[in-house]
């Protein structure tokens, strides 16, 4: 997903612009899969979305700290990024979201296929 982000956002913009967005991409992405990886069986919402507090101030400190990254001017010298504005951000969450979307689906079709327990 970070290479599309990063080939879309070239095609349309200059090149830092397009590695802010790979960047954003990236760390969504990662955010994400950390929510997803809590169990390998059973989905996000099946382990439950605020059962892990600390996980979710990590996650929460991470999108705002990437967030601020990429609106302060001296983050966005510092890295070579250009203001992705507000659109990018939204992409790079959303592109961020398929990887974690995949995994989640493919937890659903694994337990889906398994035999409940006491069933011969």
């Amino acid at each position: 997903m970070t290479l599309a982000a990063f080939g879309w956002a070239l095609e349309s913009g200059d090149e830092s612009r397009a590695r802010g967005i790979a960047f954003s991409t990236l760390v969504f992405s990662e955010v994400f899969r950390a929510l997803s990886a809590r169990n390998a069986s059973r989905t996000f919402w099946q382990v439950g979305a605020l059962s892990n507090g600390r996980l979710v101030a990590v996650v929460i400190l991470t999108t705002v700290v990437q967030c601020a990254l990429l609106a302060v001017p001296a983050t966005r010298t510092i890295f070579a990024l250009d203001d992705v504005g507000v659109e990018g951000v939204v992409i790079s969450a959303l592109l961020g979201l398929v990887t974690v979307s995949i995994i989640e689906v493919r937890k659903l079709a694994a337990g889906g296929l398994q035999p409940k327990a006491g069933i011969a």
